[in-house]
């Protein structure tokens, strides 16, 4: 992939409901000149609005906005996904879809880490959090075999 500025690492963060208070505590050390970016891809309920970017905004020092359409990544923002949406990376930016077939609604964490993957190589880090079931598993093997890294979260800390 051809980047006209200076590459920069992008963190995906994914994660089920459970995950919120770890994803809290996370923001809150994340100092305010990292030179990344963060994309939390949260596992929810389609029919429910999240308030998780205006949650994580009251710990963060570094900009979080919802994802509700096509937005260029920045070094130094978060940007969390927006219900019934699906997140891929492309051309630097965060594309949005509709969550349509079966896949998106199981898999979102695994959906965005794979693009991640193939439009960063060993710019991607993936974290996975608390969660159940293999929603992610996938898409960390994808980064990994990119060059990026993958983090997972200690499953005796996890919630879920």
């Amino acid at each position: 992939m051809l980047e006209t500025a200076e590459p920069f690492l992008v963190v995906g963060l994914g994660a089920s409901a459970g995950g919120i208070s770890v994803l809290k505590e996370f923001f809150r050390h994340v100092p305010k000149t990292t030179g990344n970016a963060y994309v939390v891809i949260l596992h929810l309920s389609p029919e429910h609005e999240s308030l998780l970017s205006e949650i994580l905004q009251t710990v963060a020092t570094i900009p979080v906005a919802q994802v509700n359409q096509r937005v260029k990544m920045e070094p130094d923002h978060a940007y969390v996904i927006a219900p019934n949406k699906s997140l891929s990376v492309v051309d630097g930016h965060l594309a949005v879809s509709d969550v349509i077939g079966f896949e998106a609604r199981r898999a979102p964490v695994d959906i965005f880490f794979r693009t991640l993957a193939e439009a960063k190589d060993a710019h991607a880090v993936c974290v996975v959090l608390s969660g159940t079931g293999p929603n992610g598993s996938m898409g960390l093997k994808r980064v990994k075999e990119r060059g990026g890294i993958a983090i997972v979260q200690d499953p005796d800390e996890a919630e879920f």
